[in-house]
């Protein structure tokens, strides 16, 4: 600890000599011993011995700290000596000491005391000095020791009061007292009172500045919180005072190793913005990295000069490596989480190699650099730089790595200028034959790509001329291109020759090379190929491709130049086996169709959308359906037809498709009663219910749906209608109403009529000429002979003639309505008659309301339909024409024939089919 002042005191105030020696000890010992126990001289004497003592201890310590050995010797003599002087002490007091004297020996044991590590009994004698008042000297020092004690056991509070007093105490030497203040404030956390008081401890007497008091005040500094600007100020200041020009560069690091990074970082800046070093810049470097400072980090990185790092001693140069290796480790790592600092990374790593060239893990940041760098020719061009700069010593497998890597690179890049000069370099370097060979093939190779095939042409040949037993990956390599390059020069003589070369070895017959072996043999047969191209449309070049596509040679040109021929030659057997062997399903499917092979074509869609997919569409069903049709298999065909139908039972069927489905089911014989659960619109509804009824397949709900049509609906619909008109008739007219309960009868004769009338005058206009006369001359003659009946109801006997008449005139009245009726149906009759052109027809049309004809014989000349029956014509004269398609499916005249034959029989559907592929063949649409 430093002391600034502190008493050199004797009792007597005497300054022996420091170097008091022991003979004088001992001589003053021998007269204190010599004189009795209550002699005046003895006090005095057993003081001045104290006082040697005391100065002997400081003696022996002084040598204690300037020996290189026995140094514990002497220490444990001081001790002795301050036990002596102690006791010496000790014993003046008990001989009686007062005043002055009192005060200075209490001062003095309390030193020793303090010396020998007794504090608590050196406690009260501190405070006893600094109660008097006698000695200030003494006081001034007592109330510091109080201080210091209460310090160092951490009363701070007291230590804080103790040296204020010493303040007030102090003359002008008070540079420890606010220095020791300092450090209370400091321990209290008081960090800017403790600036205070030890900034004013910094200068001496003679305006030096006290070295410990500076290294404190930088410690307090850099403790107070904040950016460390304005403790730049201070130590500028500083520096311009003492003329010491790092201290803002020590401000920087006290600042880091305080742990406030930030301020230490901002001071840093300054210092490197002042005086730019290099050791600062990497620290720096490192501290933006952390801070995330990307633009500081930026500009400063482009700032540094790599040429600055041989000024460094070593251990500076270990240290900087360190860092800006950590900082590539760093980069490296997060890069990979945030793309957007790979410039960084990429910047810095090439910083770190610029700065260490030597640098044992360089060849590693070297990797990690070009696994980063995206841009080929960025990554050769720094490979090029890093194996021409001279300071760096590569090994061999370094250099040869990074050659290999910027061959690699110019490859990828197809820069072969670069890729020679490499692979040349290589050939140099490379001990393996295996390797050499490698490098030969790639400079042939770049001049192959560069198009310079005479330059490369001599290089594959040597390559390909090998001596071993068999040839490497390289000689063959070079024998295919060789091989290549006569053939894009057209000269199939000398590739053949060349192919030879290897053919005609001995290794040829081996089973290993047969990829190898392979390889030539197409390229031999490759010139075949050229001569079938070069041959135009002509049988044999399709034989060529044709087996060439069969053995899977030449593949996809083979079986595409194969196809084409065989549609030009009409060489329908060779395509349909190269659409096979091609696997072109959807080509096989319309060939099969257009060839008349329907079934297979079928089969082929049924692969596609399998029945039970249930995935298939309306149009998928029909078309696999007709194809069964046109082969002729029926069974097939109807599978897929009642799946068709049934998917409708729940949905409407889409208007494009009703008439398809319609015709498709008629033909099929499946319009059947079931094939009303299909929702049809209404007019295939009706069409449907008539032809149930045409067809003899009639059902309670068809004749319902028939009879609910106002309109007429065919002549089941007429015959269903007479047929009610007729019976409704024959019930009117069997009604008599003589007799018992006649009135009733009558009214239930006059309903009958009347719902007969009705009923017939709702479907009279809808029904043909002929039943529609046959109702109107019911019709008249039941209102005819309604009248009749009534002017003939028998009158009772005995009745007077006046009564009679009456009765007569009164039946008269009453039918006159009915023979007016009568008329109106015999007048709407003759009108009809008169349309009537047939004469025998209308003859006998006029007997029908001429003669009281009965609505039981209408009924029996109104005969029920019969049902249409459909002749199933015969399909064996279609197959003749079906192997005629098979052979040419483009025959006008064969696809014209099938159209007629449908035609002929009735099919229109299916004549529809061929005359859509008749069109096609026009160039117009299906």
């Amino acid at each position: 600890m430093m002391r600034f002042f502190y008493l050199v005191l004797t009792v007597f105030f005497l300054v022996p000599t420091v170097h008091a020696n022991e003979m004088i000890i001992r001589d003053v010992e021998r007269l204190r011993n010599s004189l009795p126990a209550k002699d005046p001289a003895r006090k005095e004497l057993a003081l001045r011995l104290a006082d040697l003592y005391f100065f002997a201890a400081v003696d022996q310590d002084k040598q204690a700290r300037l020996a290189t050995t026995g140094a514990q010797v002497l220490d444990q003599k001081a001790a002795r000596s301050r036990q002596r002087a102690l006791n010496l002490y000790r014993e003046s007091i008990r001989l009686g000491l007062n005043g002055e004297t009192r005060i200075k020996v209490d001062f003095q044991m309390a030193r020793l005391l303090d010396q020998l590590g007794r504090s608590s009994e050196a406690l009260p004698l501190w405070r006893k000095s600094y109660a008097q008042k006698q000695i200030l000297n003494v006081r001034r020092e007592a109330v510091l020791k109080l201080a210091e004690q209460a310090e160092s056991s951490n009363s701070l509070a007291g230590a804080e009061g103790f040296y204020k007093e010493a303040l007030s105490l102090c003359e002008s030497a008070c540079n420890f007292v606010r220095y020791r203040l300092g450090w209370v404030y400091r321990n209290q956390g008081q960090i800017k009172l403790a600036l205070r008081e030890i900034k004013k401890a910094l200068w001496d007497k003679k305006g030096q500045v006290q070295e410990e008091v500076l290294r404190d005040y930088m410690a307090f500094l850099v403790q107070e919180p904040g950016d460390g600007s304005s403790a730049v100020l201070v130590v500028e200041n500083l520096m311009e005072r003492t003329g010491r020009k790092g201290l803002l560069e020590n401000l920087a690091y006290g600042f880091y190793a305080a742990g406030n990074k930030t301020a230490g970082t901002n001071v840093l800046a300054v210092v490197t913005a002042h005086a730019p070093n290099i050791k600062n810049q990497i620290r720096l470097l490192e501290e933006y990295y952390g801070l995330r400072k990307w633009d500081q980090f930026r500009e400063l990185r482009e700032r540094v000069e790599p040429a600055a790092i041989s000024g460094m001693d070593l251990d500076s140069q270990k240290n900087a490596e360190k860092i800006m290796r950590r900082l590539a480790v760093q980069l490296e790592a997060e890069q990979k989480q945030n793309s957007s600092i790979k410039a960084e990374f990429l910047a810095t790593n090439s910083l770190y190699l610029d700065l260490f060239p030597e640098s044992e893990i360089a060849t590693k940041v070297m990797r990690s650099w070009l696994s980063v760098e995206a841009h080929q020719k960025t990554k050769m061009t720094k490979i090029a730089a890093w194996l021409s700069d001279p300071r760096r010593k590569f090994k061999d497998a370094e250099a040869l790595e990074l050659r290999e890597e910027r061959a690699r690179l110019a490859q990828e890049e197809s820069d072969f200028l670069v890729l020679r000069e490499e692979m040349e370099r290589l050939q140099k370097m490379y001990t393996s034959v295996g390797k050499r060979e490698k490098a030969k093939y790639l400079i042939a190779q770049s001049h192959y790509k560069e198009g310079a095939l005479d330059k490369a042409l001599p290089l594959f040949k040597e390559l390909a001329a090998f001596t071993g037993s068999t040839p490497s990956k390289w000689s063959i390599q070079a024998q295919n291109l060789a091989l290549d390059i006569y053939n894009q020069r057209q000269d199939y003589v000398t590739l053949i020759v060349q192919a030879d070369t290897w053919l005609g070895r001995t290794w040829a017959n081996s089973t290993k090379p047969t990829k190898e072996l392979m390889d030539i043999h197409k390229v031999r047969e490759q010139a075949n190929f050229e001569f079938a191209t070069a041959s135009g449309i002509t049988p044999n070049a399709l034989g060529i491709f044709y087996q060439y596509c069969n053995a899977g040679e030449f593949l996809p040109k083979s079986c595409v130049n194969a196809k084409r021929l065989a549609v030009a030659l009409k060489d329908q057997a060779k395509l349909m086996n190269i659409l096979r062997k091609t696997n072109a399903k959807e080509e096989l499917i319309n060939e099969y169709e257009i060839s008349g092979h329907y079934a297979k074509s079928a089969e082929l869609l049924v692969e596609k959308t399998p029945l039970k997919s249930n995935k298939w569409s309306f149009e998928q069903g029909m078309k696999i359906a007709l194809l069964y049709e046109l082969a002729g298999n029926f069974t097939k065909r109807d599978r897929w037809l009642r799946p068709i139908a049934k998917r409708y039972h729940r949905k409407a069927i889409p208007e494009a498709s009703e008439q398809l489905l319609y015709s498709t089911l008629k033909d099929a014989r499946m319009l059947k009663s079931a094939a009303l659960k299909i929702k049809w619109s209404k007019p295939f509804k009706m069409q449907l219910v008539r032809y149930l009824e045409e067809s003899g397949q009639s059902t309670k709900q068809s004749k319902k749906m028939l009879l609910t049509e106002k309109e007429n609906q065919g002549r089941a619909w007429e015959y269903y209608h007479l047929r009610d008109l007729f019976e409704l008739a024959r019930q009117e007219r069997v009604m008599k109403f003589y007799g018992r309960g006649s009135k009733r009868k009558f009214q239930r004769r006059l309903a009958r009529i009347r719902k007969f009338d009705e009923k017939a005058n709702k479907v009279l206009e809808q029904l043909s000429s002929e039943s529609r006369m046959q109702v109107i001359a019911l019709l008249h003659h039941s209102y005819n002979n309604l009248g009749a009946e009534v002017r003939a109801t028998p009158i009772p006997d005995g009745l007077e003639e006046v009564a009679i008449t009456q009765i007569k005139a009164s039946l008269e009245a009453m039918a006159r309505p009915f023979a007016e009726k009568a008329r109106s149906y015999m007048d709407l009759y003759t009108t009809e008659l008169a349309k009537v052109t047939d004469l025998e027809k209308k003859e006998v049309l006029a007997a029908v309301v001429t003669s009281d004809v009965t609505p039981k014989e209408l009924l029996t000349r109104a005969v029920r339909p019969e049902p249409k029956k459909e002749e199933l014509k015969p399909l064996a004269g279609v197959f003749p024409l079906l192997s005629e398609l098979h052979k040419d499916p483009l025959s006008r005249v064969t696809v014209g024939s099938l159209k007629e034959f449908y035609t002929k029989q009735g099919r229109v559907r299916l004549a529809s089919y061929y005359e859509g592929r008749l069109r096609l063949m026009d160039g117009g649409t299906k």
